[in-house]
């Protein structure tokens, strides 16, 4: 299913006077009015239009550049502070545009223990929390009476505060941490512990958040889990990502947590949640098998592992490779996913293994032992492989992998190599587009050519501008 989006509207405010964004709130019916500071006065405008319906020019920001200044709403309602009396809260109505009264939210007891606002938020139309560096009071709009305190801790900083839906659960960052406090029974605690700081947070409802840090990934956390208080990982790098045959529920992601350091993650797409995640994988790249299993590189070794539970099924009977600096996927599975391809340990031959017994089913041999395979490359029936070595260049040997036989040899003469950095397969597999370069006086692609693969000749060259435009748009591929 896919989702399109719109812009409803766009205008343009400038608000130069303010560090960041200026403070700014929604109010009245759905939100159709904004409402925000400017350096001179508090400014009512359509949502939808941004037709300017008021100005409070005897409200101003707070601080050298606002830095100080607080605003929130609920429906019509809205409180803020002001340059004039800081320590007080002017309650606006925003549909008759009139300031009604002010109320005193900050004493001289406040001032003596070291507070000072840092925080406004609408628990309902007559109520609303006062965040004070770390405390929370609680008054009433209509009168400015004190219902209640809640007490946090002497290093809080309670700022980028979240009330979720039900207006019961007030969370703000602590640190590497969030702080939750249970508006009703008062109760405070520090949960979902991060990597690095915790910058922003968004109570989405009363069991699920989000937050963003200093590692710029933002998180969802699901607070009726019981590890809610476990220290979260580091973040990876995505580096692979991988659909499962006959299961479109799941997803696999390889993820780089730092050097030779990696993780495979097997997601839920229907809630966006990891089923299962595997860490102290050294290697970028599997394949995937089957619904139930896929092959992983562990060193020199290629391990067949079952997806639900990571448990190693079996391990194919042969060495590969072991040198993987290039981090180059060098594990296809072929022959109606029955068999694994993959170099042999010296790199002279391509070998088959039986993917459920493990054994050596059939060599390749390149014809040429005394130089290494460069690369290989599989077509996607898995059935058509095609391969090059160090010497000579211009050559690249394509086989046919249910039968084990050579199908043929492209050879561009006169040519310095050809490379395999822009070359694949069409989707059918019928032909194979291969690009060469000329001397070696410079690494642009000279000439392009398709061939046949069924017919075992060249169908067409491509000049080197089609070629180029080719390659841009459809076969690239890195291997």
């Amino acid at each position: 299913m896919s989702v399109t989006y719109s812009l409803l509207s766009y205008y343009r405010v400038e608000t130069k006077y303010f560090e960041s964004f200026p403070p700014l709130t929604l109010a009245g019916e759905n939100g159709s009015k904004v409402v925000f500071f400017k350096e001179k006065g508090l400014h009512v405008i359509v949502t939808s239009t941004g037709k300017v319906l008021h100005q409070f020019l005897s409200i101003n920001p707070v601080g050298s550049a606002g830095q100080n200044s607080l605003l929130t709403s609920c429906n019509d309602i809205v409180l803020c502070n002001s340059k004039q009396n800081e320590n007080s809260l002017k309650v606006i109505d925003a549909r008759d545009f009139k300031i009604l009264h002010s109320i005193t939210v900050f004493n001289k007891k406040d001032e003596e223990d070291l507070l000072h606002l840092t925080q406004i938020a609408m628990k309902s139309e007559n109520e609303v929390l006062v965040a004070k560096k770390m405390k929370v009071d609680l008054f009433t709009v209509d009168k400015g009476e004190l219902l209640r305190t809640y007490k946090c801790k002497v290093d809080d900083w309670v700022g980028n505060a979240s009330l979720d839906p039900t207006k019961n659960m007030l969370v703000f960052p602590k640190h590497d941490k969030v702080a939750l406090i249970d508006l009703d029974s008062g109760e405070r605690r520090d949960v979902l512990p991060h990597p690095n700081y915790v910058s922003k947070i968004f109570s989405v409802d009363c069991d699920v958040i989000l937050t963003s840090g200093g590692d710029n990934v933002v998180r969802v956390w699901d607070l009726t889990r019981e590890d809610v208080r476990r220290q979260v990982e580091q973040p990876e790098t995505l580096v692979n990502i991988y659909s499962i045959p006959g299961d479109s529920r799941h997803l696999v992601t390889v993820g780089r947590l730092g050097i030779d350091n990696y993780c495979v993650t097997i997601w839920d797409l229907s809630t966006v949640l990891p089923v299962r995640k595997v860490t102290g994988i050294t290697t970028s790249y599997l394949q995937i098998i089957n619904d139930r299993r896929a092959a992983i590189r562990v060193n020199d070794s290629v391990a067949i592992v079952d997806l639900n539970t990571w448990k190693v099924v079996n391990v194919l009977k042969g060495k590969i490779s072991a040198d993987d600096l290039l981090k180059v996927e060098d594990i296809c599975v072929v022959n109606d996913r029955t068999e694994i391809l993959t170099y042999s340990q010296d790199r002279k031959n391509l070998t088959l293994y039986d993917i459920e017994t493990g054994d050596q089913v059939a060599m390749l041999k390149s014809g040429q032992s005394q130089h290494d395979i460069r690369s290989f490359l599989v077509n996607a029936e898995g059935t058509v492989a095609v391969w090059n070595v160090a010497r000579p260049c211009d050559q690249l040997h394509v086989w046919d992998l249910e039968t084990r036989e050579q199908i043929f040899v492209i050879q561009r003469e006169g040519c310095e190599r050809l490379t395999r950095t822009h070359a694949g397969f069409t989707p059918d597999g019928q032909y194979f587009v291969s690009c060469a370069k000329k001397t070696k006086k410079t690494d642009s692609i000279q000439f392009s050519a398709v061939w046949d693969v069924q017919r075992s000749k060249c169908n067409c060259s491509l000049d080197r501008q089609i070629g180029k435009k080719l390659f841009c748009s459809c076969f690239r591929f890195s291997l």
